[in-house]
């Protein structure tokens, strides 16, 4: 194959010699410029004003009438493949885990194919469910995070007590004592569980993210403090 392209190029005549190997060099460079993949975060507000992980969330993309649909991470983070190498604009759905239902969450070409920014989706409780913001570089902001809301290292985890769980879903929900005194039974929403998981990583000096895997399917409280005992 090699041999008959060599013989064709020798054939051509010299202008189109020219012609042919610039259009290689475009698409040459072109190919290796180009985004192979979207990254991302998608976080929660916390009531402090931090952002927590969101944590279980599901994405999905059409693409060449397939419907691709990816995890969110336990930091939070996601990562989707660009099938087509053509530049054109994506339309992102996004699960509302509480309300069950898709948001789209569009994409503009030249965001994604030439800024080359780290997407962050934020979700709310109010309309619009869905923000979407971008950071040239989400490293840069991370670490100003970081250094603003320094804590201690993290220490050994230990076991948290009943009467310790309790009390950080009273301080995480801000319930009142007539809530706080049926906590075992309490329904919760899949922020909420966030907001009381990332409530426990900081009071057990947990080091990592407690795997979603334990807790994303507990329906109360007590099934909760179960999952992460």
């Amino acid at each position: 194959m090699w041999n008959l392209i060599q013989a064709w190029y020798r054939d051509l005549p010299e202008k189109y010699k020219i012609i042919a190997f610039f259009v290689v060099l475009i698409a040459s460079v072109y190919l290796l410029m180009s985004p192979t993949f979207i990254n991302g975060r998608m976080v929660i507000r916390s009531v402090s004003g931090g952002e927590i992980p969101y944590a279980g969330g599901t994405l999905q993309m059409r693409s060449e009438g397939r419907v691709l649909k990816f995890t969110v991470s336990d930091d939070g983070d996601w990562s989707i493949p660009l099938i087509s190498r053509i530049p054109s604009d994506i339309e992102l759905q996004v699960y509302h885990v509480d309300d069950k239902e898709w948001h789209n969450v569009p994409l503009s070409v030249s965001d994604v194919y030439f800024s080359k920014k780290i997407f962050k989706i934020v979700v709310q409780k109010t309309l619009p469910k869905f923000v979407l913001s971008q950071d040239k570089s989400l490293d840069s902001e991370m670490s100003f995070i970081v250094q603003a809301f320094a804590e201690p290292p993290f220490g050994t985890p230990r076991v948290l007590s009943k009467k310790e769980f309790e009390e950080i879903i009273t301080k995480t929900l801000s319930l009142d004592p007539i809530q706080a005194g049926n906590l075992a039974n309490r329904k919760l929403t899949h922020v909420e569980k966030l907001e009381i998981i990332q409530g426990v990583k900081k009071h057990t000096r947990a080091s990592s993210p407690i795997p979603q895997e334990r807790w994303i399917g507990a329906q109360n409280a007590q099934a909760l403090l179960e999952s992460v005992q």
